[in-house]
């Protein structure tokens, strides 16, 4: 794998330390207690927080390691330096789900912001098969649409 995909090692210390913060959110919630204040602190030390859905949901769909990594990967900015080369590795990547949830979750950010934003769209829910070359060439070529009302 191309070594500017790799995910840094994350600090453990932090990891244990937000595990013990998760559990007092969850019990906090679970208890109908407001964790607002909890919730605040904790995500003040994670790199991304997705703003449409509350912090049980987030919680819900993976392990509390897995969600908590999740959180820690760095933040994805535009790369002009990436080459088709690197897209392909990507495409790869993700298609394969070669790596960690949270892995793929961040490669398919990082084609998100570079690539395409309906990438999601052509790799799971386009109706005909696809090489990734096709899809690389879909991707390059896409062009938002703006619908007007």
């Amino acid at each position: 794998m191309n070594i500017k995909f790799k995910i840094p090692i994350f600090d453990e210390i932090l990891v244990k330390k937000l595990c013990v913060e998760c559990d007092i959110i969850e019990d906090k919630i679970n208890n109908n207690i407001d964790a607002s204040k909890e919730i605040k602190a904790f995500n003040l030390q994670v790199n991304y927080i997705p703003d449409d859905t509350s912090f049980n949901q987030y919680y819900s769909w993976c392990d509390q390691e897995e969600f908590i990594k999740g959180l820690l990967v760095p933040k994805v900015l535009k790369d002009d330096s990436l080459t088709k080369d690197d897209f392909i590795e990507l495409l790869k990547l993700v298609i394969n789900a070669d790596g960690e949830m949270y892995e793929v979750d961040y490669w398919m950010d990082i084609l998100s912001v570079n690539l395409c934003k309906n990438l999601n769209n052509l790799l799971f829910h386009s109706e005909t098969e696809m090489t990734i070359e096709e899809i690389y060439e879909k991707c390059k070529n896409y062009k938002e649409s703006i619908i007007y009302l």
